[in-house]
């Protein structure tokens, strides 16, 4: 039954790409040496297995978060699936087209593994697509205008909004500005050591991120270093409005101290800053909601307004491709001013007809 389960499955392959073989030699079974041992076949119960196998194997040590994630949900699956089963099964997973994608990635890996260690006669999800991402930007990531940004910071300054006696807008005035200021995701800025700062040169160094480990809460108690998303390291000019924000939180402070404290002198949890602070801060300066990471898409859409290429925006945010920054980054704040220019020739005659 296995067998002509999967000679059927082959046979629907083939006729949806359509390289139906018409002599059926393609589908007939092919003999077997009889003194060859053949491998066990892959009972339902061993797809986790094949997947931890394939781990170790392949030396994914430390394993990727992402290969983490998608063994959990081969986990949930049980053990009530067959190997030949798994695209079907795959394709009814309710998730985005993102998570699909990379999950998809995952296993076009795990079973071209399993293709070359002849545990599959052939591969299942070869003709599984990824999925079109359809979703339109963030609108919590959309970037703020000059006027919103100008009332953020005096808010956080003053306190004005300020309901808490224990914890104060403005000790995290520093935290926000900096994070405007330079654009590195809110991880690399709670990660931020003394050490990292260069007065003498004038130059930030980020190559590091304060980050939560594999499959645990994104509390600040389960976080490590780690290298940046990227793993791209970078150095940012040490402007004069940056000077002076770092300046007076480093000075006194050894080299492996964080930057950015909360008054305990732990690291600031952005996730915990956002819900109780953030969020309802600009609520009350009625400011559409916005994640903390938009300050992140504010910074990118102000290099690009102020004539900073993509290839210098780009490596000003820890990205390597320019694609990135215009894809993701690069928002229209406001409907433009003005219009192209266009010069036409006459009979040796230029003409300039503005506004075409």
């Amino acid at each position: 039954m296995n067998l002509a389960e999967m000679i059927a499955r082959s046979i629907t392959q083939d006729m949806k790409a359509g390289l139906f073989d018409f002599t059926l030699e393609k589908y007939k079974p092919r003999e077997v040496d009889a003194t060859a041992q053949p491998k066990k076949a892959v009972a339902s119960s061993d797809v986790l297995k094949l997947y931890d196998l394939w781990i170790k194997t392949t030396n994914l040590i430390p394993t990727p978060f992402n290969v983490l994630t998608t063994r959990r949900m081969v986990i949930r699956w049980g053990n009530k699936i067959a190997i030949e089963d798994v695209p079907d099964v795959f394709l009814n997973e309710k998730i985005g087209a993102v998570t699909f994608n990379v999950r998809l990635n995952i296993l076009r890996r795990l079973f071209k593994w399993l293709l070359k260690k002849k545990f599959i006669p052939v591969n299942y999800i070869e003709d599984i697509e990824n999925k079109a991402n359809r979703a339109p930007k963030r609108p919590q990531r959309r970037p703020f205008s000059d006027d919103e940004i100008i009332r953020i910071f005096k808010a956080y300054e003053t306190d004005e909004y300020c309901t808490s006696r224990k914890f104060k807008h403005s000790d995290y005035c520093n935290f926000v500005k900096f994070l405007f200021l330079t654009g590195v995701r809110n991880g690399e800025a709670v990660g931020l050591q003394v050490k990292k700062i260069d007065f003498k040169k004038g130059y930030i160094t980020i190559d590091q991120s304060y980050s939560r480990l594999p499959l645990t809460s994104s509390n600040i108690k389960n976080r490590v270093l780690k290298s940046t998303k990227t793993g791209n390291s970078r150095n940012l000019p040490l402007t004069p409005e940056l000077d002076a924000i770092l300046r007076p939180l480093c000075e006194g402070r050894l080299p492996d101290h964080f930057v950015f404290t909360t008054k305990n002198g732990t690291p600031i949890d952005d996730q915990m800053f956002q819900q109780r602070i953030h969020k309802p801060l600009l609520k009350m300066l009625d400011i559409e909601d916005r994640d903390l990471y938009a300050c992140r898409h504010t910074f990118g859409t102000i290099s690009i307004e102020q004539g900073l290429t993509p290839l210098e925006a780009g490596y000003l945010m820890g990205h390597s491709n320019p694609k990135t920054i215009l894809t993701n980054y690069a928002h229209l704040r406001t409907i433009p001013k003005r219009m192209p220019s266009f010069k036409f020739k006459d009979n040796g005659k230029t003409d300039t007809t503005e506004n075409i």
